[in-house]
């Protein structure tokens, strides 16, 4: 996956405009002109893979070169390993666009997945601009926002708490280094620096397909949060004899869904990474040896799949924190933006994208079967 976190969606179509010969109207101008129409617009340039177009929607300051936007664009978006999976996501979802407020120079405009609570939904940022709408923050929004303490107010908190084990590390957080070593290129891994980080707890191990099972029954987990292994080939769920494999093709909404009803959240990226690298900032969960497949399912290691959760021992924490360097790629919690952040690295990973630093950003509606998730609380 490349870095560049696009949010592709469906197609959104909006009523065209009528005009008679001679009436003396004004025929619409060739680009869209209001924000709703220069969202679907982008939106259809990123479920088509239009990067010139995605490149002229967007402000001119803070962009890369254009050769160099359009080979990540491309990459990300029709080249990417995933990019079956991602146009499968994006044929099953209907998106509503819906304005929400334009003041000055600026508006913001809501997309929704339609069928699903309304409160799952992305905000897009507009400022007008040479006489046209651009689309503000598409990328690299992740790395400079404020963490918040919850991803959204649960409608019932810890419901599904009883249902499940509690089997979490207690991590006394503390002076911490996170963030990029020498050498390595700031594109895949946070900011160097020294933070404070809260005491918090963390789930050992990838919440399972058993485990996401009890919220599927209790009818909170909903439908279109995840994709089953009937549906595509990967996927975990509904799989005999993959019950303690990790809950993949799953968004960011499913896995936050699930952590409100276990009573918990998503971890925030500081918090993955002081609990994948301690407060001394180790390169990997286990210290600083090599990485092989006896601690980390990874690219290399026999058939391409996950494997069940925790079943290397020799790569946990000292803690025994479980699969942070492989098996799947992890949602850590985001804002309410088009993208988030998923750490530690997957089983088509290669040894070098396994260390605890390694960092990326997807859409939020993309549910791919190298991502799953963990809870914190």
């Amino acid at each position: 996956m490349k870095p560049f976190g696009f949010l592709n969606v469906v197609v959104v179509v909006f009523p065209g405009v009528c005009c008679l010969a001679g009436s003396g109207c004004r025929e619409p101008e060739s680009r869209p002109d209001t924000p709703e129409q220069v969202i679907g617009s982008l939106l259809k340039a990123l479920q088509t893979g239009d990067c010139e177009s995605i490149y002229k929607a967007m402000p001119p300051d803070g962009l890369p070169p254009h050769e160099r936007f359009l080979e990540h664009c491309e990459g990300g978006l029709n080249h990417d390993p995933r990019a079956g999976q991602k146009k499968q996501d994006l044929s099953s979802i209907r998106f509503d666009v819906s304005f929400q407020e334009m003041k000055g120079g600026r508006a913001s405009v809501i997309v929704r997945h339609a069928g699903l609570s309304t409160r799952w939904r992305s905000i897009f940022r507009l400022e007008r601009q040479d006489g046209g709408w651009r689309v503000k923050g598409l990328f690299g929004s992740q790395r400079a926002k404020k963490q918040p303490a919850l991803p959204y107010q649960a409608p019932r908190p810890g419901a599904g708490a009883d249902e499940l084990d509690d089997n979490m590390a207690d991590l006394a957080g503390g002076r911490s280094d996170i963030g990029c070593p020498e050498g390595v290129r700031a594109d895949h891994c946070m900011r160097r620096q020294t933070v404070m980080a809260e005491s918090f707890r963390i789930d050992r191990h990838e919440v399972t397909v058993a485990d996401y099972g009890k919220c599927v029954r209790a009818g909170v987990c909903e439908r279109g949060m995840y994709v089953t292994g009937v549906e595509r080939d990967g996927c975990n769920f509904g799989v005999t004899g993959r019950k303690r494999q990790p809950m993949n093709c799953i968004s960011y909404w499913g896995a936050s869904q699930f952590c409100e009803w276990a009573g918990k959240r998503l971890p925030t990226e500081v918090e993955w990474e002081v609990a994948a690298r301690g407060t001394g900032g180790r390169p990997y969960p286990w210290g600083i040896e090599t990485p092989d497949c006896s601690r980390v399912v990874m690219k290399g290691c026999g058939s391409p799949g996950t494997r069940e959760s925790g079943s290397l021992p020799g790569g946990a924490t000292p803690e025994s924190v479980a699969d942070m360097a492989g098996n799947v790629a992890e949602w850590v919690l985001s804002g309410d933006g088009m993208t988030a952040v998923i750490r530690g690295g997957a089983f088509d990973s290669p040894s070098d994208r396994t260390a605890g630093y390694c960092r990326r950003e997807l859409g939020l509606p993309y549910r791919l079967d190298v991502v799953g998730f963990r809870c914190a609380r």
